[in-house]
């Protein structure tokens, strides 16, 4: 089934408090799901949103060839999320993100 390969793909990344996951304005090739902790979301610098479990990002410079909108950094003490690199995206989620 289409999860089940989605599943297959998606690495478990660990990050600790204050590490940056994205950066702002850098060229994205991985779209991340949170799964366990909390995270900020910064546009040049000021806070514009918090991510927790189930929300995602970094669809965006893989859907659209633009650099990252904001810059996303850990605020709980560890966070864990599942990564998913650019090729495994466009090759299973491509169509449904833009259709």
């Amino acid at each position: 089934s289409e999860n089940k390969v989605l599943a297959d793909a998606m690495e478990e990344v660990f990050f600790v408090q204050g590490e940056e996951i994205v950066t702002q304005s850098d060229l994205g090739s991985t779209f991340f799901i949170v799964c366990e902790g909390c995270c900020e979301v910064r546009v040049s610098g000021e806070i514009r949103s918090f991510l927790q479990k189930g929300d995602f990002f970094g669809e965006q410079p893989l859907l659209s060839k633009e650099p990252q909108a904001a810059s996303v950094t850990v605020t709980s003490a560890t966070a864990m999320l599942l990564a998913l690199d650019s090729a495994s995206f466009h090759l299973i989620l491509g169509d449904a993100m833009t259709a």
